[in-house]
């Protein structure tokens, strides 16, 4: 046997076993306020992820690992940065990647329960949730016919099928096959079904390149996948903000300060603000799939002013995270994080706050 394939062996035994553990454990009590913003996945169906268990020791366990890996994925995809000398733009790209989980997927992306039999949302996994909220709203909405009318020409709900719903395993099983499952896992998702995992991506504009090549199905590959997306939107704000065309100073205006007038544009010299290019590229690139949304944030009548200081409120709490005991934005779901972990996780903001490059500590968890 090939060591690829004892690999896989190995990993199947490890998650049979953690199951079979988990059943014979007392049940635990979930946070029942994740109901609502979960689907229940196939058991048959293997994921590459720690899972969320809602004990302090089970948590912490789960934060630690879930920090080493978006840690080492942010770094690979900004490296870069440091190759160029350019060490305040990888600090900040390094707190932009610790802030966009906890603001998207609360720093959760797979859960495990064992204390409620069959646990599932059959508007949910059905793809019904994408139509209306909830089922009562979805019966008020449309009858029968109407709602196969619906689905009929939406794209959102192609897609869910395509991703979620088709196969021998398809990834979302109808609700009555898992009925007498004691232990069920979920994947957290959006209000409307169709963002998915801890970056909530969305299955409208990554379905080709994320969901069809199984990316939800591991958190590396959905923070390779969705990082690289977020990097897209910081680099070339880092690179323009002394353009001088009209569209890049628009573009960049809420994030650089002019420190010296010049009669010629090209001789002026600006310097930037990083704490905004953080802010600018989740409202522009990230949120809003739009670039010249990157100054949205700074628009005090902008018709999302509340996600943008909802995100706010998150990045300053990363900002706080030496005075934090655990991390995440509701004390249900928060976790503390083992030394390595949180070593790593202070000094990357240490040093977007200080202007330094201190790697000791970041340099132990890529390892």
């Amino acid at each position: 046997m090939s060591l690829v394939k004892k690999s896989i062996c190995t990993l199947a035994v490890l998650s049979t076993l953690a199951t079979n553990a988990l059943e014979a454990e007392s049940p635990i009590q979930r946070v029942t306020a994740l109901d609502r913003m979960m689907s229940t996945i196939n058991p048959n169906v293997e994921i590459d992820a720690p899972l969320f268990r809602n004990t302090d020791e089970a948590k912490k366990a789960y934060g630690s690992e879930y920090i080493k890996i978006l840690v080492q994925e942010a770094h690979k995809k900004a490296e870069f940065l440091l190759n160029e000398g350019n060490v305040k733009a990888y600090n900040a790209f390094m707190t932009l990647a610790l802030t966009v989980p906890l603001q998207e997927g609360l720093y959760l992306h797979v859960r495990e329960t064992n204390d409620s039999k069959g646990l599932c949302n059959d508007h949910s996994n059905s793809g019904d949730l994408i139509f209306a909220y909830t089922k009562e709203k979805l019966e008020e909405k449309y009858t029968a016919d109407e709602l196969e009318q619906k689905k009929s020409s939406s794209t959102n709900y192609k897609y869910f099928v395509q991703n979620f719903k088709t196969g021998e395993n398809p990834f979302f099983p109808d609700c009555k096959n898992v009925q007498d499952n004691d232990v069920i896992r979920q994947i957290i998702r959006g209000g409307d079904g169709t963002d998915m995992g801890a970056m909530q991506l969305s299955i409208r504009w990554h379905t080709e390149n994320y969901f069809a090549k199984d990316g939800h199905k591991s958190l590396r590959k959905t923070f390779a996948y969705g990082l690289k997306y977020l990097m897209e939107g910081f680099k070339p704000l880092i690179y323009n903000f002394k353009s001088t065309s009209k569209t890049w100073e628009k573009r960049v205006e809420c994030l650089r300060k002019l420190e010296k007038w010049h009669v010629f544009p090209s001789k002026r010299k600006y310097s930037i603000d990083y704490k905004k290019v953080i802010r600018g590229t989740w409202a522009g690139k990230y949120n809003s799939g739009n670039l010249n949304k990157t100054c949205r944030f700074a628009d005090s009548g902008s018709p999302y002013k509340g996600h943008d200081e909802g995100f706010l409120k998150n990045l300053d709490k990363v900002l706080d995270i030496e005075n934090l005991e655990k991390i995440g934005v509701f004390d249900s779901t928060s976790f503390e994080m083992n030394e390595e972990s949180r070593s790593a996780y202070e000094q990357i903001i240490s040093n977007f706050k200080n202007e330094e490059n201190n790697r000791d500590k970041i340099e132990a968890i890529l390892n």
